[in-house]
């Protein structure tokens, strides 16, 4: 049976119990975590906005010779900035919104620290954009020696899988479904 409790402008069902801190003390609340899927269909919903970026980056292409390959450098570095700017303003993206999920400090505080945004989607951004950002440097450096390159992208690449790996272990095999991410920077994803 699910309990909710409200906060403030916090609305938290659940089925958890989490320590949350308010000024008058600490209050127990039960807080529900979602599993895997709402997290992975809230970064889909926020990858679909850069998609349809993508697009107007491909309509401009049209006027503008090579533009797109500039546009999509571009869209690969704001998607971070887009994600730290609502993470620290609001808890939660556009698609976390949509699906009704928040980003919380353990700690219970209301908004997250500029650290704990930056380190935990630092991880995120390092292991889906490594080969990209290798790409680029390829692109622009034109005199580094291929065999460093290619170096740098199979050492990379692999900490990406690695990393996307364990964090998906980390995921399943707790029951808070926080993920490794999550450990790191002592955050929560809940529902709201």
């Amino acid at each position: 049976m699910k309990s909710t409790l409200n906060l403030g402008r916090w609305r938290l069902p659940g089925r958890h119990k989490t320590k949350v801190r308010r000024k008058v003390g600490i209050i127990l609340i039960e807080v529900y975590n979602p599993t895997f899927w709402p997290r992975f269909l809230a970064r889909l919903i926020d990858g679909l906005i850069f998609i349809l970026l993508s697009l107007f980056g491909l309509l401009i292409d049209f006027f503008y010779n090579d533009f797109i390959f500039l546009w999509f450098n571009i869209l690969i570095f704001l998607y971070p900035l887009y994600s730290i700017y609502y993470h620290l303003r609001y808890g939660q993206t556009i698609g976390k919104k949509a699906l009704g999920i928040k980003v919380i400090s353990i700690s219970g505080q209301n908004k997250l620290k500029f650290i704990q945004v930056v380190i935990r989607e630092g991880i995120v951004w390092f292991t889906m954009y490594t080969i990209k950002i290798v790409e680029a440097i390829d692109y622009f450096t034109t005199n580094i020696n291929i065999t460093f390159i290619n170096f740098i992208s199979i050492h990379a690449t692999t900490i990406s899988l690695v990393l996307m790996i364990l964090a998906l272990v980390v995921t399943f095999m707790n029951k808070k479904r926080r993920s490794l991410y999550d450990f790191l920077t002592k955050t929560e994803v809940i529902e709201i």
